[in-house]
């Protein structure tokens, strides 16, 4: 293991202004943040977490990717960082390919193919169809969009094939809804297992509510870990969310749960992916777990999970740096509640002006 001078482990983090990259640094903290030097890459300049790092670089978007593939090999030169962490889907899919044919790549990724595969819902559909696993029945086409509507009815629900964190899904309540989406392009039309709070006629006979922020129906979930020796079943749980942001968490017992989540991670594992393997469920109307989504590293309930004895952040940097002690852990709380509350970071004048200037952030000295 490379480490500083200091002894202090040594991560790089894509996309550190993120959600998910507030819930590793929680874990980091929680584990000993004296331990960890941290590198963040982030495109937007004003996020606060860029500004808890050791020292944080402006990144390219992920669509930029040859320039986000040289700002890998320039601070991987530089840093030696022990792990490289992405924190969005699309940092997934840019380290997969930037780890590509490098033997001693420390990165939490695997094959590109599976990469891809698990950035596009559509393609997350193909393949678990492929794979022989279960998936919520799906459609990009008129025509089988026009079947699926048939079989399932409405509500339907659409995604954008390429999004994240419940933006830009739809509800759709009817034919208008359904051919808008089928002409706007890049979605997915999924059955809608469960489906959440809808605004209805009554709701708008006063006129359309001001603020209205459904909480969403939990989606029982899965974080597993893939490494050369085999997969590991992490923790399952249930999210109560707003607007894509988990507020309340419960760690659950659910062996069916497990065993789907194996049976996919197993599947990814053989055709060479490696690191962190998030699925995402709807419960249909027989009990059954029915996958809907898929992702390839931490998620925003991450803190959460490690609040209620699933240290996931912990037991993922251990397996890949084994000289790193993350410290006591209590043992799991199935059924206890992890809360979520809001937490504000103040940034002093200049530091979002020094990194949009310089492209380099480090604390004053």
């Amino acid at each position: 293991m490379k480490s500083t001078t200091s002894g202090r482990v040594r991560l790089l983090l894509m996309s550190v202004g993120s959600l998910v990259g507030t819930n590793v640094i929680e874990c980091l903290d929680a584990i000993g943040r004296e331990k960890f030097e941290l590198i963040g890459l982030n495109s937007e300049t004003e996020a606060a977490n860029n500004f808890r790092m050791d020292v944080c670089y402006l990144s390219p978007r992920a669509t930029e990717r040859a320039a986000l593939l040289a700002l890998l090999d320039r601070l991987v030169d530089t840093h030696a960082p022990d792990l490289i962490i992405p924190l969005r889907d699309d940092d997934v899919v840019v380290l997969s390919h930037w780890a590509q044919g490098r033997s001693n790549a420390r990165a939490l990724v695997g094959n590109p193919a599976i990469a891809e595969a698990i950035r596009d819902k559509w393609a997350s559909y193909e393949w678990a169809t492929k794979s022989g696993l279960p998936f919520a029945r799906s459609a990009i086409d008129p025509a089988a969009a026009a079947r699926l509507r048939d079989e399932a009815g409405f509500p339907l629900v659409a995604k954008p094939r390429d999004g994240f964190g419940s933006n830009g899904v739809r509800m759709l309540l009817n034919d208008d809804h359904l051919q808008a989406v089928l002409a706007a392009g890049n979605y997915i039309v999924q059955e809608c297992l469960d489906p959440p709070r809808i605004l209805t006629a009554e709701d708008l006979r006063h006129g359309f509510p001001f603020w209205f922020a459904p909480v969403q129906v939990a989606n029982p979930s899965t974080l597993c870990l893939l490494d050369e020796g085999g997969c590991e079943f992490l923790a399952a749980w249930v999210s109560e969310a707003r607007c894509g942001a988990a507020l309340r968490t419960v760690l659950i017992d659910a062996p069916p749960l497990q065993r789907l989540a194996m049976d996919f991670a197993q599947a990814a594992w053989r055709e060479g992916w490696r690191g962190l393997l998030n699925l995402q469920t709807r419960i249909d109307s027989a009990g059954r777990f029915v996958p809907i989504e898929l992702a390839g590293r931490f998620i925003g309930s991450t803190a959460a999970l490690h609040a209620l004895g699933a240290p996931v952040v912990g037991t993922v940097l251990q397996r890949f740096i084994p000289a790193l002690d993350p410290g006591p852990t209590s043992p799991p709380q199935p059924g206890a509640a992890a809360l979520k509350q809001v937490v504000t970071y103040s940034v002093p004048p200049g530091y979002r002006a020094t990194l949009e200037r310089s492209g380099i952030w480090r604390p004053p000295r």
